[in-house]
């Protein structure tokens, strides 16, 4: 016995080659019944915002967001970072 279990020590060239491979497939969509899952789904996982309180800072950075971010003729997004102001100032 080793380290890793019982090892298997023997020639294979008594051995012959055989593969098989056999696959079978039944598919079925029933698309209204998918389109109810999916409806459900959406619906149990749907957060409703109007109940999300938010803080002073979080309605700031909304806000910012929301009047600095656009995007480039490449197609890039373009955000304006949220930093705090500093209520110190240091020299």
């Amino acid at each position: 016995m080793a380290v890793f279990g019982y090892i298997v020590v023997g020639s294979s060239d008594k051995f012959e080659e055989k593969s098989y491979c056999g696959l079978a497939i039944n598919a079925e969509i029933n698309s209204d019944n998918l389109n109810q899952q999916l409806q459900a789904f959406w619906e149990i996982e749907r957060v409703d915002e109007s109940s999300i309180e938010h803080s002073v800072e979080e309605e700031i950075c909304e806000t910012q967001n929301q009047n600095t971010h656009y995007h480039t003729e490449e197609g890039r997004y373009v955000v304006q970072l949220p930093f705090k102001k500093r209520s110190i100032l240091f020299r």
